[in-house]
């Protein structure tokens, strides 16, 4: 008997939550033979506000590590290939996926469905609902620069040892790629 692979999810947000309740694309892949690990990693909502806080000042680094460490664990207890492991997300959890990616050497392969790369744009150019948000996340910009620059893969592509695929729309705010350039994502302007 083969030993299937593992894919690692990491929801969105980052505070949001991954639930329990029937997911057909999750149900694709199991279907399928390849175990599936959705994380609900420190700092996602449902679990008191202790674990919420979490991830005050540690975006990129809690949710991460428990990604990593969900994996390894479930490579480590139950029968799941360790050779094949592999991590996908969206948006925050795009930016979690590619950070697993350059900051640890555990997947072999990753997914960004649109994910955040250069925390420094994100924080330039977020939009105002969300703009002081990053404050909490990372630290407040641009004093803490440092952490922005740190964090994000973008900076760190050397680092980057497994195939990884992107999913990019039009212009997002620190996404990993602007098709087009910067004139909005639109090749045709």
């Amino acid at each position: 008997m083969t030993v299937p692979p593992l894919m690692v999810i990491s929801h969105g947000g980052p505070t949001a939550a991954a639930t329990d309740s029937l997911n057909l694309a999750i149900q694709y892949w199991t279907s399928r033979g390849i175990a599936v690990l959705d994380v609900n990693y420190g700092g996602s909502t449902g679990y008191g506000r202790a674990y919420r806080q979490r991830l005050y000042g540690k975006w990129g680094v809690v949710d991460t590590q428990d990604c990593v460490d969900g994996a390894k664990y479930s490579a480590e207890t139950f029968d799941i290939d360790p050779n094949r492991l592999v991590i996908r997300g969206s948006s925050a959890g795009g930016y979690t996926t590619l950070c697993a990616l350059v900051f640890h050497d555990v997947f072999k392969a990753g997914a960004s469905y649109y994910g955040v790369s250069d925390l420094e744009a994100l924080a330039q150019e977020t939009h105002k609902f969300e703009a002081r948000y990053l404050d909490q996340l990372i630290g407040p910009y641009p004093e803490r620069r440092d952490l922005y620059i740190t964090r994000s893969p973008i900076h760190h592509g050397e680092d980057l040892s497994c195939p990884v695929i992107f999913f990019q729309g039009p212009r997002r705010q620190g996404c990993a790629a602007r098709p087009g350039g910067d004139d909005g994502g639109n090749p045709e302007r």
